[in-house]
């Protein structure tokens, strides 16, 4: 995956039920253009420019169809980043300075496990 495209709604301001709601949208929207749900983001292929065109098409196509709502679906959006997943660094793992790979023996562990 080269690129990931991050939203986040704004649930204090918004409200929880309009939020959720248009998360799913979104979800829903995002997997059938073809971008991968992970966790908070949704990863692609596409190249960045493209993967980020078809992004801000599809939140403008949900625009038009939230206007009835009291937050529309662009007022609800905090944030709508673009990245390289390539670069994405996962702050919750440690540091890769401090990641130590040991050699297993095979022999030793199934005889251990045995």
């Amino acid at each position: 995956m080269n690129t990931a495209i991050v939203i986040n709604l704004n649930y204090e301001q918004c409200g929880q039920d309009l939020c959720t709601r248009y998360w799913h949208q979104i979800e829903d929207v995002m997997e059938a253009a073809g971008f991968i749900k992970n966790n908070r983001m949704f990863l692609s292929n596409l190249q960045q420019d493209e993967a980020f065109e078809v992004a801000r098409w599809l939140i403008g196509q949900m625009e038009e169809h939230s206007k009835a709502n009291r937050f529309s679906l662009i007022q609800s959006i905090r944030e709508f980043y673009g990245l390289d997943y390539r670069q994405l660094v996962n702050l919750l793992t440690p540091p890769k300075q401090l990641i130590e790979v040991d050699f297993i023996d095979n022999e030793m562990a199934s005889y251990a496990l045995n």
